[in-house]
């Protein structure tokens, strides 16, 4: 009930056309379809960057990348 009323955000997913469909078939009715689909298009090489240089800190599980989010100090140190 209370995406119904806030609405919610998928970050990453769908990722294709055929999870988009299934996402829709799975719906049945439920009324949790988007109102809005917003895709980015990036260039493979800037794909590639992002996805090789992701970490995550399995205690909090936390995502972090070296250039673009990289982690605390004291979690970089410590690993």
């Amino acid at each position: 009930k209370d995406v119904l009323h806030n609405g919610w955000v998928l970050d990453g997913f769908p990722r294709s056309v055929s999870q988009a469909r299934s996402m829709v078939d799975a719906d049945a009715g439920k009324h949790l379809l988007p109102d809005l689909v917003i895709c980015i298009d990036r260039p493979d090489e800037l794909v590639r960057e992002f996805a090789l240089g992701r970490m995550m800190d399995e205690a909090t599980g936390s995502i972090y990348h070296p250039i673009y989010a990289p982690p605390p100090r004291a979690l970089a140190e410590s690993g």
